[in-house]
């Protein structure tokens, strides 16, 4: 691998695991907030606080595939 190919594979890896940092990180923060919420009886509160977390359970997936795939791409 060249060296250029190399660092622009880096630079990509870095992006894209930064931006599932970011979703895994806000999902657990939605996460949090539900568990305070549900341990206060607040169900509904609960329930709401998750919604938003199924947009980033589809958003990892194709992340998480392209950084393997890059990874593994020599």
């Amino acid at each position: 691998m060249r060296t250029d190919e190399g660092q622009g594979k880096k630079i990509a890896l870095a992006g894209i695991i930064s931006e599932m940092a970011r979703i895994l990180a806000d999902s657990a923060a939605a996460a949090a907030e539900a568990e305070e919420a549900i341990n206060r009886g607040e169900r509904d509160l609960a329930v709401g606080a998750l919604l938003g977390i199924d947009a980033a359970i589809q958003a990892i997936g194709p992340l998480y595939a392209a950084t393997i795939s890059l990874h593994r791409s020599r």
